[in-house]
């Protein structure tokens, strides 16, 4: 078996703001030819395809790529003329404190969770364009947000990691789904169209990642809710029933005895305010 170093890449490494970054669509009949890059270049593509030659070794480019440019690299990339691209670009050195190793920062990884991804990008972007306080370490402290994601997809070279890394950021999407409709009846059909699934592999995410069918964990989410709004809240438990999602207080208060163990009157007695987020 393989041996897998997961000791932290980034010890001791300092990210700065190169100066230059941004996002760009390019012009019908570009090509970028480089001959040697200056920094480090986090070159990101929002949209389209081509193709990208580095020091000779050839690339697709596609959405959700993301190339790390390294100082010295030589660069030849173009777009399809058909689908042209949208990229974003953030320019940085690299400074390694004494004792500390510099990395070689992975070449190219695939985005997975592409809006999380994006976000951290936009939020470089908006350094770039008013500088505020500290803006210095938020850029090291943002950059290094990214290359977490990158280093830890360019780890995940089985498919079953990658796959199983993929299914648990679907998870998180319909747990949150969830929450935010905690007080309505859960439409199983919605859900699973609004992460491409079928409702029995939606069923089957939760089972394998959760220990728990779907039913059971919507039922811990909505008495984990109405754990926090017993002990801190003036809501009566009816009302607290109902914002849960229950008509029905006999079945709301059977429900949370069976999830934490006892009535919500008697959580609310033995609670003093603002501890709902202990183990109650």
């Amino acid at each position: 078996m393989m041996n897998v170093d997961h000791s932290f890449p980034l010890i001791g490494l300092n990210f700065e703001n190169g100066g230059r970054m941004g996002k760009a669509r390019c012009e019908p009949g570009w090509g970028w030819r480089v001959d040697r890059m200056p920094d480090y270049d986090l070159w990101y593509v929002l949209s389209g395809c081509g193709s990208m030659r580095i020091n000779g070794e050839s690339y697709p480019i596609k959405t959700g790529c993301c190339f790390i440019l390294r100082p010295d690299d030589r660069v030849q990339a173009d777009q399809d003329p058909d689908d042209r691209l949208s990229v974003v670009y953030i320019h940085f050195r690299l400074s390694v404190a004494d004792g500390a190793s510099c990395p070689l920062l992975p070449r190219l990884v695939e985005i997975d969770d592409k809006n999380r991804f994006e976000s951290l990008l936009n939020r470089l972007l908006e350094l770039g364009d008013t500088a505020p306080l500290w803006s210095d370490t938020e850029f090291d402290w943002t950059i290094k947000l990214l290359l977490l994601d990158i280093y830890r997809l360019d780890g995940m070279v089985g498919t079953k990691e990658r796959a199983s890394y993929k299914h648990k950021q679907i998870l998180h999407r319909l747990i949150d789904l969830l929450r935010q409709n905690i007080g309505n009846r859960p439409d199983y059909d919605e859900l699973a169209e609004a992460v491409h699934l079928s409702k029995r592999y939606v069923s089957l995410l939760f089972k394998r990642h959760t220990g728990k069918s779907l039913k059971q964990y919507v039922t811990k989410l909505r008495m984990d809710r109405a754990r926090v709004l017993l002990a801190e809240t003036t809501m009566t438990a009816a009302q607290i029933a109902e914002a849960v999602g229950y008509a029905d207080l006999y079945v709301f208060s059977k429900m949370f005895k069976e999830v934490h163990g006892v009535a919500p009157t008697y959580y609310r007695k033995r609670t003093p305010p603002g501890n709902s987020h202990g183990s109650g």
